[in-house]
């Protein structure tokens, strides 16, 4: 296991991240569509948020911004994974609680999953700020995080996202029905649409095409 901080992000990017042209970001939304082994090709990364690793066949990276997921993820997927995007603290109930869920809480739990791969850990607003290791700005959800990552660290041309920021929709896609059921986004769409807005204007702003599943 390998931890990656603002001093050494550079040289895994330049070494492994740079020929990437096309992410896909897989979230738990209705319209949640798991990636198969031939979408995964040279130029493809795959992102999965929380428990969408469960249920993938393909993925390189997994962010996990919430304490409470880890218990759910199967360990053999996280045994295969080779990236994990996580904040230096985890939020328990909603927000960090540094004292208890910080880098060695996610370095142990990593461990007891028996991931080998590398930790990338990032400053997630509003919990404590530690300026040896990379700073995210959104402070909304895992797949926003993960645009945040991919379009500061990544040299792409297109990303698509699966079962993220839809609308009109209280539930999660069949597929989590058993941890999830309904979900705590309001019938009003609010919190939909700040996810939404942050990924468009973030792909606006760095002249990314972007499909919607």
């Amino acid at each position: 296991m390998n931890i990656i901080t603002k001093k050494n992000i550079d040289f895994l990017i330049n070494s492994e991240f740079k020929h990437y042209k096309n992410v896909i970001i897989l979230g738990k939304g209705p319209s949640f569509k798991k990636t198969l082994e031939q979408e995964k090709t040279i130029n493809t990364f795959i992102i999965c948020i929380n428990d969408s690793i469960n249920f993938c066949d393909s993925y390189d990276m997994l962010v996990v911004n919430d304490i409470i997921t880890w218990d759910r993820l199967n360990n053999e997927q996280i045994k295969k994974l080779k990236y994990v995007l996580s904040p230096i603290y985890p939020h328990y109930n909603g927000k960090p609680d540094p004292d208890q869920y910080n880098i060695d809480w996610v370095i142990n739990k990593l461990k007891q999953k028996n991931f080998s791969g590398k930790i990338i850990f990032y400053n997630f607003k509003p919990g404590p700020f530690n300026e040896n290791y990379i700073t995210l700005d959104s402070k909304i959800t895992g797949s926003n995080s993960a645009v945040d990552f991919v379009c500061k660290y990544l040299n792409i041309n297109f990303l698509e996202t699966r079962g993220i920021g839809i609308k009109n929709n209280c539930y999660y896609n069949k597929v989590f029905e058993k941890t999830e059921g309904v979900n705590d986004y309001t019938e009003d769409n609010k919190y939909i649409n700040r996810i939404n807005s942050h990924i468009v204007s973030n792909l606006q702003k760095y002249n990314i095409k972007y499909n919607q599943i």
